[in-house]
């Protein structure tokens, strides 16, 4: 099985998913994310490092938020 495929199969398999369903996994991503992104704050390696990890974990928890919000506004206007 390739990657799109697989891809595909995510994206099918989300889609089937409750909105409610949908919104608790983002919710515990958010939460990882939050996490991590205090755990590379506080990480005691080179600025550069703590920098860009702390970057890459608030945008990407920044990103589900944004998702997050998305669905919420689709449910409440069906």
């Amino acid at each position: 099985m390739g990657f799109r495929s697989l891809k595909k199969l995510q994206r099918a398999h989300w889609r089937q998913l409750s909105l409610q369903q949908q919104s608790g996994w983002l919710t515990g991503l958010i939460a990882l994310g939050a996490t991590m992104t205090a755990v590379s704050a506080t990480e005691l390696v080179p600025t550069f490092w703590q920098g860009f990890m702390t970057g890459v974990w608030g945008t990407g928890t920044a990103l589900l938020i944004g998702l997050l919000v998305a669905i919420q506004v689709s449910a409440r206007s069906h």
